[in-house]
């Protein structure tokens, strides 16, 4: 069995932050902006209405409509999404989870890692101050199936996880007394699900974590919190001020600044870019 939220949040490559808004239950034959809007809706394999008759709409249906059109106006790999007709599908995350390709790299992984879904006030909390909720650790999902795999790849400077001294290369072995790696039934996965995602500040989980390198096994509780991440960490200039390095963790509002700092601090050490 699969970690659903982990397949919605860390295993598939668009983003979506939010389906359109409402725009008060119009019914008319168009929209706000004189777009037609279609009275019914008839899918028909590989045939697309344009995402914008669909907009503004607030039913289940319109919704899972202008995700498939959507998508395949947007979506880098439209050609290899399975077309489905969005009645078949239950609700309109499920049908969201669908619209994206199934396709593997050479090297066997996941063609598409980014795939995901957020409520909008998450979304805007994160992209514009990078605020979450959560540990202070970041998991790299290496195997979401059983016998699953997530190791922990870096954590937040003072947070719940940090100060537990839990740092990159830590694997999950158990959440809340499941066993990460093998569970199977449904209740199981939603513990894991639960612990791991946590929703919101004051959910206190019990982990057991193993760090890969020495095999140490740690058991820890820590308290989900408001976490504010910093989207560029270790900056440094190695090999005698030749080479600039720095961690750049998040792609949001608040990583300009920093950015912008580091490429300065390069600039002053007489760190060039070098091109081929």
């Amino acid at each position: 069995m699969t970690l659903s939220r982990f397949n919605l949040a860390l295993i598939s490559a668009f983003s979506l932050a939010v389906l359109t808004g409402c725009g008060g239950g119009n019914t008319a034959n168009t929209d706000n902006n004189n777009i037609p809007v279609p009275t019914t809706i008839d899918w028909s394999e590989g045939v697309f209405e344009p995402s914008t008759s669909f907009a503004q709409q607030c039913q289940a249906l319109n919704e899972k409509h202008w995700l498939r059109s959507w998508s395949n106006e947007t979506y880098l790999w439209y050609d290899e999404i399975i077309d489905r007709d969005p009645a078949l599908t239950d609700s309109v995350a499920d049908y969201f989870q669908l619209l994206k390709t199934k396709e593997i790299t050479e090297s066997g992984a996941n063609k598409d890692n980014f795939h995901s879904s957020l409520p909008t006030a998450e979304w805007e909390a994160q992209s514009q101050s990078g605020v979450s909720f959560g540990y202070g650790f970041k998991l790299k999902i290496i195997n979401a199936t059983a016998p699953r795999q997530a190791v922990i790849s870096y954590t937040e400077a003072n947070t719940p996880a940090s100060n537990a001294n839990l740092s990159r290369g830590f694997e999950v072995l158990e959440v809340d007394g499941v066993d990460f790696v093998n569970a199977s039934t449904q209740a199981e996965v939603d513990t894991l699900n639960a612990g791991l995602s946590p929703r919101e500040s004051g959910k206190t989980t019990n982990f057991t974590f193993k760090d890969i390198e020495t095999s140490e096994v740690r058991e820890v509780t820590l308290t989900a919190q408001s976490i504010t991440s910093q989207p560029v960490t270790n900056v440094k200039i190695l090999a005698n001020g030749s080479v600039g390095y720095f961690q750049f963790n998040s792609h949001n509002a608040i990583a300009e600044k920093p950015l912008y700092d580091a490429f300065n601090a390069f600039k002053n050490n007489n760190v060039t870019p070098r091109f081929g």
